[in-house]
C-alpha cells in the first residue's frame, strides 16, 4: 500500500515544545510553496505512474493556516496529480482555525474524510503556558463546526507531563475529551526536544515538570484510551 504525506510548515504561532519543521506564516511565500508542492506531485508521480495512493495525510506545521483559496489550490493539485483511490484522507488542524466552517467546507467538498485536531489540554492556563493560542471553548466550537459540515472521523491529541500539570488536571482533560465521543484519541508524553523553548528553559532550570509518577499513571491511562480507537 502506498500513501502520501504532504507537509505544510506554516504556523500562526510556534508552540514551546514543537520540534517539527515549521516557520511563522507571516511574510512567507505560501502561494509559491503550494505551487512547488503541486510541481513535486507531478515529478514524483512521473517516476511512479502506476503506483496508486491509498492514503493521504497532510500534516505540519499547521495545514489549516492556509486560506480557503490556498487549501482549494492544494486540493485541486492533489486530485489532479495523485492517483488517490479514495481511502483515508487526513488533515491536521488547530482548533483556532476552525471557528467557522469556511475551511472545513473546502476540505469536506474535496474528499478529506478525517480530521486530526491538536487539542493538547482542556486547561486554558496550561494551554497558555505551552504556547498554544486556542482555548478550550475553541475546541468545542471547532468540533461542532466539523460535525455540522459532515465530518464523523475526528481525532484529537492530548499531551501529558506538561509544566505544572497534575494527575487530576490531565484526567480532567481526558474526561472532557472522552465526553466528546470521538472515534479516535491520541495521548503523548511531553518530550523535551533540542532547540525548543522548553528545552532551553529546562537547561536554565526554569521549567517545572511533573514527577515521573504522573508519566507512569498516564501511560496506563493511555492503554484505556487506545481501546476507543476505531
Amino acid at each position: 500500500m502506498a500513501g502520501a504525506y504532504i507537509h505544510i510548515p506554516f504556523c500562526e504561532h510556534i508552540c514551546y515544545y514543537c520540534d517539527f519543521n515549521k516557520v511563522f506564516i507571516e511574510g512567507q511565500p505560501v502561494d509559491d510553496y503550494v505551487d512547488m508542492l503541486i510541481r513535486e506531485f507531478q515529478l514524483v508521480m512521473a517516476e511512479h505512474p502506476d503506483e496508486p495512493i491509498e492514503t493521504i495525510y497532510v500534516g505540519g506545521g499547521t495545514p489549516t493556516t492556509l486560506s480557503p483559496a490556498q487549501l482549494q489550490r492544494l486540493l485541486d493539485g492533489i486530485h489532479q496529480y495523485l492517483p488517490f483511490k479514495g481511502g483515508e484522507f487526513t488533515f491536521e488542524a488547530n482548533p483556532n482555525d476552525l471557528q467557522d466552517t469556511a475551511k472545513l467546507q473546502v476540505l469536506k467538498d474535496n474528499g478529506v474524510n478525517r480530521l486530526s485536531i491538536g487539542v493538547q489540554s482542556f486547561n486554558d492556563q496550561i494551554l497558555k503556558k505551552i504556547g498554544r493560542i486556542h482555548r478550550s471553548a475553541d475546541v468545542y466550537r471547532a468540533i461542532d463546526n466539523a460535525r455540522q459540515v459532515g465530518f464523523e472521523n475526528i481525532s484529537i491529541d492530548l499531551i501529558f507531563r506538561l509544566p505544572d500539570q497534575s494527575e487530576e488536571d490531565f484526567m480532567d482533560s481526558l474526561t472532557k475529551a472522552l465526553a466528546l465521543d470521538l472515534p479516535h484519541y491520541s495521548t503523548y508524553s511531553l518530550i523535551l526536544e533540542r532547540k525548543t523553548i522548553f528545552y532551553n528553559l529546562m537547561r536554565q532550570g526554569k521549567l517545572r515538570l511533573p514527577c515521573k509518577t504522573l508519566k507512569r499513571i498516564c501511560i496506563k491511562r493511555r492503554l484505556i484510551v487506545s481501546k476507543r480507537r476505531v
